[in-house]
């Protein structure tokens, strides 16, 4: 019996020890010892939760920045040849994007090669590119593809890569299939997590982040790994200045397998949070681009001129079809006349979709009790909440307002007790007329 006492004795004391560098309370003060384990560590599955929180804290983003990227090597190099340099301009408002590249290649020898303007606008719905090469020219491209957020190319030279590694669609994927699966570390000393999780169905490879909550849950350290946890990968931030309320590394280093730097990227301006107008939002492109829509399945001319009777010819249009191999002026020309009614129709099947609503992880703040959620896409006809299911985990809901028919917004009032120091989660279920809609409420743990 004395030596359970001591045992009980050392873990208070062992407790009490941690709790001067951060506290975890999850449950109750009723738990017994033989919980206080649990009660003094977060899950990886708490601490993806947190980490989305944090990332959609940040509703709106308007960042200049500089990237180099250099050629591979076989063995480490202290002087990479250039291979690429870009100058970009990105905006994010909720969840769309637009971003604007002048781009400048090199050859093998670092001698200039190539320079061209690429644009982008993501949406819910679609991505639209646009492509002139030389920057500047008459040779101008373009195409609209299915809304789906890639991990590469486009993505892995935005703000949002350097900032988060990843979209923040595929950090939810990586949290439910790796549930179960991955590892989490405390480093005391440094004040940091580990996170380890496989982003497959496999085992291998893994991504390793190292995670330092006093920079918002910013992975400062992103690591991949293979099979037998050797570094395929290695991402470091670094010059870390404060804005808008926010730590954003201004600088992104990408280090290959043996060492050799990849590419840099370097912030030149950013503003975090502030009103960005819905026409930077977006693009037109340019009369002559040559679009290929692969959402209608058309191909055409912008501001190619038809005559009207080439639009009666299209009443009866189906969107099946293939896209042509080419096509003449005239086919191009009736393409463009279709891409419009189609236009037309869209509405009616978007207003079929549920309504988006941002942000989907609320990261509450000691203090503070005014939340806002904000709808994503604009309609002429927005559903009406009917109904709505509040499961607190410990958080007060005080007032609910729905203001989306005026505003856009579902007001919140919530308060985070005083006393809760530990993590928390609660959710508040949303119901449009049997569309439903789940927020959580994340309350990150106070570190001391």
């Amino acid at each position: 019996m004395v030596d359970l006492v001591a045992l009980l004795f050392r873990r208070e004391r062992k407790r009490k020890m941690i709790r001067l560098m951060f506290i975890l309370i999850i449950g109750s003060w009723a738990l017994g010892p033989e919980n206080q384990a649990v009660a003094d560590a977060l899950t990886a599955d708490d601490l993806f939760k947190i980490m989305l929180a944090a990332r959609e804290r940040i509703t709106s983003l308007d960042v200049r920045l500089e990237q180099k990227g250099y050629y591979p090597t076989e063995e480490k190099t202290e002087n990479p040849v250039l291979m690429y340099k870009l100058q970009m301009e990105y905006r994010k408002k909720g969840p769309h994007w637009y971003c604007q590249i002048v781009n400048q290649t090199y050859d093998s020898s670092g001698k200039p090669d190539r320079n061209f303007t690429e644009a982008a606008f993501f949406s819910s719905d679609r991505t639209c590119f646009y492509r002139e090469v030389p920057s500047g020219s008459s040779e101008r491209e373009g195409r609209i593809a299915p809304g789906e957020v890639e991990f590469s190319g486009w993505m892995s030279a935005t703000p949002d890569f350097a900032l988060w590694h990843a979209p923040l669609e595929f950090w939810e994927e990586w949290r439910k299939q790796s549930a179960g699966r991955s590892s989490i570390v405390y480093n005391e000393t440094n004040r940091i997590y580990i996170l380890e999780f496989p982003y497959t169905e496999n085992e291998s490879p893994l991504f390793r982040y190292t995670i330092e909550p006093s920079k918002g849950y910013i992975p400062v350290i992103r690591e991949w790994l293979g099979s037998q946890k050797e570094i395929i990968q290695r991402d470091e931030c670094s010059d870390f200045r404060l804005v808008d309320g926010f730590w954003i590394p201004f600088r992104h280093r990408v280090y290959l397998s043996n060492g050799t730097l990849g590419t840099e990227t370097v912030f030149q301006s950013v503003s975090v949070n502030a009103p960005i107008a819905k026409e930077k939002l977006f693009f037109e492109y340019p009369e002559g681009t040559i679009v290929e829509d692969q959402v209608l399945g058309v191909r055409y001319i912008k501001g190619r001129e038809i005559e009207k009777g080439a639009i009666e010819k299209t009443e009866n249009l189906s969107i099946q079809g293939e896209l042509p191999p080419s096509a003449t002026d005239e086919q191009l020309a009736q393409a463009a006349v279709k891409a419009e009614i189609l236009l037309e129709r869209q509405p009616e099947d978007s207003s079929k979709k549920l309504l988006a609503l941002y942000p989907d992880y609320v990261w509450i703040e000691p203090g503070r009790k005014e939340y806002s959620l904000m709808i994503g896409e604009e309609k002429a006809e927005r559903p009406a909440l009917t109904n709505y299911r509040f499961e607190g985990g410990g958080l007060v809901l005080h007032d609910l307002k729905d203001q989306i028919s005026a505003s856009g917004q579902i007001r919140l009032t919530i308060e985070r007790p005083a006393g809760m120091t530990g993590y928390r989660e609660g959710t508040l279920d949303l119901d449009f007329a049997g569309q439903k809609k789940t927020i959580h409420l994340i309350s990150p743990p106070i570190l001391e």
